[in-house]
């Protein structure tokens, strides 16, 4: 009679094998091709854990080549055309989406940087941002956060000068990528048209190789697109809202408007 109980509950504990997709275990789908979306549109993984998360622990193990620069470039796209389709939109108030020197948060109306000074004329509080505002928002909103080595203040550090240099994006790439240096940063100087690629953040300097405008190259419906912030809000405020973030069909004749100004570009890629 005991070797039947022994018996029976042998089979039982068998029945009662967790199935390999239960939890978060990597070494059970090593032979199994997935989507991290569709697992979790399956309910495969607990609502608690983010799938940014799953990614990052899955590509330390070697089972998953995540694509980072495609995926961000995918985000900062979707973001870049929120932010150029809804300028001058009434979601922003009577005065739309404007161009204000200083301004990294378009949710806020502020002044323009130095509006007291006699020779700025707008000094009304305005929705906008500048240039390097548009770029640090389009990836903030991507989920991609800058920081200057603990500062996380933008207007401390975001401008055209921190994103045109290299260097100045090794820490924030970290914190993005939990530690693993997944992208690659590069500043190619004085490239041709042919070389600005999708992705690339475009910027242009002076004589005396100081960056003093930037915006990123995307391509949408099948071209390669300028989006920037550009205008001056310190002459009247009229102008200042006309322009804005705005979006062109990037050409030579875009480059050589910006007269007596050198152009580079840096470009984000994947590291491996």
């Amino acid at each position: 009679m005991k070797r039947i109980y022994l018996f029976i509950i042998v089979i039982a504990l068998i029945g009662c094998k967790p199935s390999v997709r239960e939890g978060l275990d990597f070494y059970d789908y090593e032979d199994f091709e997935f989507s991290v979306e569709e697992e979790l549109s399956k309910h495969a993984f607990t609502d608690s854990i983010n799938a940014s998360h799953i990614e990052i622990a899955l590509f330390k193990e070697g089972f998953l080549t995540v694509d980072y620069a495609g995926n961000l470039k995918k985000s900062v796209l979707k973001n870049a055309l929120y932010l150029t389709d809804n300028s001058n939109f009434d979601f922003y108030g009577t005065n739309g989406l404007a161009y204000v020197w200083g301004a990294k948060d378009h949710t806020k109306k502020t002044r323009p940087v130095k509006y007291r000074k006699k020779s700025n004329k707008c000094k009304e509080e305005l929705y906008g941002l500048d240039c390097s505002g548009f770029i640090y928002q389009i990836f903030l909103m991507s989920g991609f956060k800058f920081f200057s080595y603990g500062d996380e203040n933008p207007s401390n550090f975001a401008d055209s000068r921190f994103f045109s240099n290299p260097v100045k994006w090794k820490f924030p790439v970290n914190k993005y990528c939990e530690g693993i240096d997944c992208l690659k940063i590069e500043r190619i100087n004085e490239p041709t048209i042919g070389q600005i690629e999708s992705g690339d953040l475009l910027f242009f300097y002076n004589s005396k190789k100081r960056t003093t405008h930037i915006g990123i190259c995307l391509e949408y419906n099948g071209k390669l697109i300028f989006f920037d912030s550009g205008g001056n809000p310190n002459k009247d405020c009229s102008q200042a809202i006309s322009k804005g973030p705005r979006r062109s069909i990037l050409s030579e004749n875009l480059l050589n408007a910006w007269k007596k100004r050198r152009h580079g570009i840096l470009k984000i890629t994947n590291a491996n």
